[in-house]
């Protein structure tokens, strides 16, 4: 099983999407609900699987030479095309250090969505439409991090945009169509300059180990004819291995990327995959789509957006951007991480001046991800580490936010703040567990956030390349992020009881045991990481 159990991660989500293309007949709509809980179901174990024998790996120190600790190729494409040379992909799904904990998320995040979607009003409207979006949806985001080839890879990244979009324009608010139409708009332009800078980068590069393959020769001699310049273009071998993009000699000495030639080019296919990377991250002010799209969004569709889909941004600029072009990041570390406190900050006010409960976590999700983008400008292990560990600790303390704004929303379809006060008389429990909530999203000690930013701010203090006081411009983020959380809580939930006007007629019930049992799948695993970090920091 090892030996093809992330295939089986990549493809079954997208088994279970063809299942609810088969017509049950109008009586038995609920039989799609259950192929979606059922898939995701053993998508998870499969995932826990994948785990259990990288763990097994990691414990023998038996990566392979590209420091995989799973991994299965097998060949694609393989084209001549005339004095190009030959352009190659690979069916390659590979895990290392840099997606095995954001798979997990992602089959937990998922698993939990379609758990709630069941429970929600909404997708009791066309379930076999719905189900079958959100598993070619899963398939996309397992495939967006699993893929090590590019060209594989950005279908994945690509394919998410398409049943995101409907999932949001059908299944939405009020505004749903508009929240679609600007979130797909704005992560195409993404995927776009991603393309470019993809295709600019393959073309200019040499596969060193399947070029030896392809003349028959060693990978040394390899290098000295491309220095020597008297390899045969037409045997050059260009593949969409995205780990040999990071190869020392993977430019060939004539290309515009080449490290030696003084052109921008380098510069500007850098920038080019961190601004695509950056819409879907995403950090201000890339970030107008985000907010009206969770607004808009149901409840289990914005846990998935929250939790995954803005993961599979700080994935892709770990794996290429911060990857490849190592020293243009160095030449504009400060920008860079003064792009991520823009956005901390940027964000926190944001946030603070919301009255719409959605809009005000959603901004909360601006300003998280800004420690992402100043922990890789840091250009150390606890920088990088620190956000790895933000996406993980969001990816949980997100879609645990929106999941317990739901349970509000679908009693009162109101998430104005100040149209609540006093709700702890109310809804005690409901009360306790926003409160866990929120001290989790402001990074109280022994919640997950505090371990990573943290880390993220030990990076930055420690970094060579980030002025001291950006660094500490960037902590008096926690000031406005503890003030939007602790606020909100006092007007909602302290003082006397009341309701706008509007509401008077709402019978407020307290959450029930289905969203309890969610909600503490979800804390259990934020405390975790705030408790035993080295749960995490082992896999880096």
């Amino acid at each position: 099983m090892e030996n093809f159990i992330l295939s089986l991660i990549f493809w079954f989500p997208l088994l279970g999407g063809i299942l609810c293309l088969i017509p049950f007949g109008e009586n038995k709509s609920h039989l799609y609900k259950w192929i979606g809980i059922g898939i995701l179901s053993i998508e998870l174990i499969l995932v826990m699987a994948m785990f259990y024998f990288a763990k097994m790996n990691l414990d023998i120190s038996f990566f392979d030479a590209q420091h995989l600790l799973l991994s299965e190729k097998i060949t694609w494409w393989h084209i001549k095309l005339g004095n190009f040379g030959i352009l190659h992909a690979d069916y390659f799904l590979g895990v290392d250090s840099k997606n095995i904990l954001l798979i997990m998320l992602a089959a937990l995040v998922l698993w939990i969505g379609a758990l709630v979607s069941v429970f929600s009003k909404k997708t009791l409207v066309r379930s076999r439409l719905y189900f079958f979006l959100y598993l070619l949806l899963s398939w996309a985001v397992m495939g967006s991090f699993l893929s090590l080839d590019f060209l594989l890879f950005f279908i994945c990244f690509e394919f998410m945009l398409l049943p995101m979009y409907l999932l949001i324009g059908i299944w939405g608010g009020k505004k749903k169509e508009y929240a679609a139409i600007k979130f797909f708009i704005y992560t195409l332009i993404g995927s776009v300059l991603i393309l470019v800078a993809g295709i600019i980068i393959i073309n200019s590069g040499i596969d060193i180990t399947k070029t030896a393959l392809e003349i028959g020769i060693s990978t040394e001699e390899v290098i000295t004819q491309l220095k020597n310049a008297t390899l045969n273009t037409s045997q050059i071998v260009h593949s969409f291995d995205m780990l040999a993009f990071k190869d020392a000699n993977y430019f060939l000495p004539n290309s515009v990327l080449f490290a030696s030639n003084p052109n921008n080019i380098r510069t500007i296919i850098f920038f080019l995959l961190l601004v695509g990377f950056a819409i879907k991250l995403p950090v201000a002010p890339l970030h107008t789509w985000l907010p009206i799209a969770h607004v808009e969004a149901s409840t289990p569709i914005s846990m998935v957006l929250a939790g995954v889909l803005l993961k599979v941004g700080g994935y892709g600029l770990l794996r290429l951007p911060f990857s490849i072009f190592t020293d243009t990041v160095i030449d504009f570390s400060f920008w860079i991480a003064a792009w991520g406190v823009f956005s901390m900050i940027y964000g926190a006010f944001l946030a603070l001046g919301q009255t719409h409960l959605k809009r005000m976590i959603a901004y909360s999700s601006v300003s998280h991800m800004g420690f992402v983008l100043l922990g890789l400008a840091a250009m150390n292990a606890e920088g990088t580490n620190g956000a790895m560990y933000q996406m993980l600790s969001h990816g949980l303390i997100s879609p645990l936010l929106f999941l317990l704004v739901g349970v509000l929303y679908e009693q009162t379809n109101n998430l104005t703040i100040t149209h609540y006060s006093g709700l702890f008389h109310k809804m005690p429990y409901y009360t306790a567990l926003v409160g866990i909530a929120f001290f989790a999203g402001l990074g109280l000690p022994t919640f997950s956030s505090f371990i990573a930013e943290l880390t993220v701010f030990l990076g930055a203090f420690s970094s060579e390349y980030i002025p001291i006081w950006l660094s500490i411009l960037a902590a008096s983020t926690l000031i406005f992020t503890a003030s939007y959380f602790l606020w909100t809580y006092k007007r909602m939930f302290l003082g006397g009881f009341s309701l706008h006007q509007t509401l008077k007629n709402a019978e407020l019930k307290d959450i029930s045991t289905f969203h309890k049992l969610i909600a503490f799948i979800l804390i259990f695993f934020v405390f975790l990481l705030g408790i035993f970090p080295s749960l995490v920091f082992g896999w880096f």
